[in-house]
């Protein structure tokens, strides 16, 4: 896909950037991206990504809008109250006039159905908050080799960790999945600040952008932890686990 003159003008701030050109937003333009999860994490992953040129998205969530999701859940208002998260964020992308596709699934995560069995994916955000399904996307991420950014975020901690099926060395989400405490908390009940869950999703995006687009160091093996009542970070170094079920014959 090439840049016409109106997207050339649109993403000109990027381009801009030094060792980021018109190839590198191309690289953009032609990239799917499977969000699972789009609650305060996939709301604001989503809007980035799209603002950013991403051709296509496709969005998984089986979830409604509730009232007490609209603190931190960018892409819903009260209109949108008991409907699927998932058209009414599609609707919302497409509001704001992105050049991208967006697909959208009502349902939980499952690697057969069919938007993601079979389907060209370039790369996988977890917005998830429960431990079961983070553990499938992930085996799901293991056995395609699609490249896997994981986000969380609960009272005033956010955690982001990337997972690269390619590389021979990175550990996967479940060799780590310790250091992900209480996924199945609920945000409303738990406490959170939207700034944080936007701290979390935006950085998942601008992970995932570096990727697709192969525009600076991305690195594997670290678990980044985000104390937002401090406004600092702590990075852990992680190993692959030998034994691992998910990730062990993934780069085979």
């Amino acid at each position: 896909m090439e840049i016409d003159s109106k997207n050339a003008i649109k993403y000109a701030a990027q381009i801009n950037l030094e060792g980021f050109d018109f190839a590198r937003q191309e690289k953009l333009l032609r990239a799917h991206v499977l969000i699972v999860g789009v609650g305060g994490l996939g709301c604001y992953a989503a809007q980035t990504l799209c603002a950013a040129g991403v051709g296509e998205v496709t969005i998984v969530d089986h979830d409604t809008v509730q009232l007490s999701n609209l603190s931190r859940q960018i892409l819903f208002c009260e209109a949108d109250i008991g409907l699927p998260k998932a058209t009414q964020a599609k609707a919302r992308l497409l509001s704001q006039n992105y050049p991208a596709t967006v697909n959208c699934v009502v349902d939980k995560f499952d690697e057969n159905m069919s938007a993601v069995n079979g389907a060209r994916i370039d790369l996988i955000l977890d917005c998830t908050d429960n431990m079961a399904v983070r553990l499938k996307i992930n085996r799901f991420a293991a056995k395609s080799r699609i490249p896997l950014i994981s986000g969380a975020a609960i009272r005033m901690q956010g955690q982001l960790f990337t997972y690269e099926p390619k590389q021979t060395d990175s550990a996967c989400f479940e060799c780590i999945s310790s250091f992900f405490t209480e996924q199945n908390a609920a945000c409303s009940e738990s406490g959170i600040l939207s700034p944080v869950v936007g701290v979390i999703g935006n950085l998942q995006a601008l992970q995932a952008i570096k990727l697709l687009a192969t525009y600076g160091d991305v690195e594997s093996n670290k678990l980044s932890i985000f104390d937002a009542m401090t406004s600092k970070w702590s990075e852990f170094k992680v190993t692959r686990a030998a034994n691992c079920h998910a990730c062990k014959n993934s780069t085979l």
